[in-house]
């Protein structure tokens, strides 16, 4: 249950968006953890009684969910801790590294060129023609003086064509579009663009278009998405604090799914934005830029997902501790039971993202991509060896869970762990 809502929470910050399509994928997304939930804690166990042992068919008798593989790496990383936090913090730090070129904008007109497709070979004829590369994509402007605008931005560098027929009129005013000659998704044109939309405002016009729409999208939504990015986080913790009764492991997962999405984000944008191996994987030119409501849609998926993971692994290590195991054994118990069951449903998704990138759109290549490298990352650094590493270190600090915090969230205390040298002691 807490695992369910824990996602549900995550793709709700879709839905108080001032923006009507990602509204209706955080519906969509909301509804489906919460049903599977339901169904996973009625129906099932019903079906479970029903059909009993033959849901099981066909059945090993040497089967059991502990794995050899992850109990091996378990140990390893609980044996060498401090050298697995360091080694995976820097390969994160290192794949996170190129978020900070991240760019946002439409896919440039090389990339949705080089698709492929008789649309895609009319749009690369249309950008060679020497009109100018932002032929299919002008600046909309609105305005009761045509004759002031056109006279004020018909000088201006980086502009290769006006038109403002009679017919484009309405009872608001003459419609007029402006051509740049640079691509408006390559920095060049977005800078004329700009440049187009101060001098045309200052006009008294107003001024649309795709790029200038980008411009609004992303002051509406990033210039609010931090109040409800802290509200979710504040949520999550609340939740994981009572699933977990300890305050220091929701703390710690939070923390490494930033770690987790920043990885994601700057593996996306090394090779969409910067092209590094996107011929090889796709078969098309890099994108130039980020689709702009991607970071908030990748954030509102792995953010849940990636908490429904560290669920699975912490429960469990919660669970072995209490019944009296030390930390350190305790983190190779709780690894050796879910790393079987996370890594299958990890492999699903990653493979069911991979199908999602085939979708001949660039925008949903670049969604997709970011979700499997999000999902992979966080499956295997993240809570096969970032995680347990991390728990490992800390000992006995892992279960810390303040009297104050304990009694709002009505649950009791848990007992006081052992010191590491007791654990070392209990472990000998």
């Amino acid at each position: 249950m807490f695992s369910g809502i824990t996602v549900a929470v995550s793709l709700a910050a879709l839905i108080v968006l001032p923006v009507p399509f990602l509204r209706s994928v955080g519906f969509t997304g909301l509804l489906i953890p919460l049903l599977s939930v339901s169904a996973a804690l009625t129906l099932l166990p019903a079906l479970l009684l029903v059909a009993g042992p033959r849901l099981s068919w066909p059945h090993r008798r040497s089967s059991t969910p502990d794995s050899r593989l992850w109990n091996r790496i378990g140990r390893a990383v609980v044996d060498h801790r401090w050298v697995s936090i360091i080694v995976a913090t820097l390969v994160l730090l290192c794949l996170a590294a190129p978020v900070l070129t991240l760019r946002l904008g439409q896919p440039t007109l090389d990339s949705l060129a080089s698709t492929g497709g008789s649309a895609a070979q009319a749009l690369h004829r249309i950008e060679n023609s020497g009109i100018g590369a932002g032929i299919v994509r002008p600046v909309e402007v609105l305005t009761d003086h045509p004759d002031r605008v056109t006279q004020a931005v018909s000088g201006m560098p980086g502009v290769a064509g006006i038109a403002a027929p009679a017919g484009w009129s309405t009872g608001r005013g003459q419609v007029i579009d402006i051509w740049t000659r640079q691509d408006p998704a390559t920095p060049a044109g977005a800078e004329t663009v700009a440049d187009i939309r101060r001098v045309a405002e200052n006009a008294g016009a107003d001024v649309g278009g795709i790029t200038a729409q980008n411009n609004d999208f992303v002051d509406a939504v990033y210039g609010n998405a931090w109040w409800v990015i802290a509200l979710i986080i504040i949520v999550t913790l609340l939740l994981l604090t009572r699933a977990l009764r300890s305050l220091i492991l929701p703390l710690k997962a939070l923390v490494l799914n930033v770690v987790s999405l920043g990885a994601a984000y700057g593996i996306t944008v090394l090779i969409w934005q910067h092209g590094l191996g996107v011929q090889v994987l796709f078969g098309q030119d890099a994108s130039g830029a980020i689709t702009i409501w991607a970071p908030i849609a990748v954030f509102a998926f792995l953010f849940g997902l990636s908490m429904d993971y560290e669920v699975f692994l912490l429960s469990r290590i919660r669970e072995e501790h209490d019944r009296g195991l030390s930390t350190d054994r305790a983190t190779i118990a709780g690894l050796t039971r879910t790393g079987r069951l996370v890594t299958s449903a990890a492999l699903i998704l990653f493979l069911a993202f991979v199908s999602l990138s085939t979708v001949p759109a660039t925008e949903v290549k670049i969604l997709a991509t970011a979700l499997a490298l999000g999902i992979i990352i966080d499956a295997t650094l993240i809570r096969g060896v970032l995680a347990p590493a991390l728990v490992s270190a800390l000992g006995g600090v892992n279960w810390w869970l303040p009297r104050p915090l304990a009694r709002l969230l009505r649950i009791s205390p848990p007992e006081t762990a052992p010191s590491r040298t007791d654990e070392h002691r209990h472990q000998a």
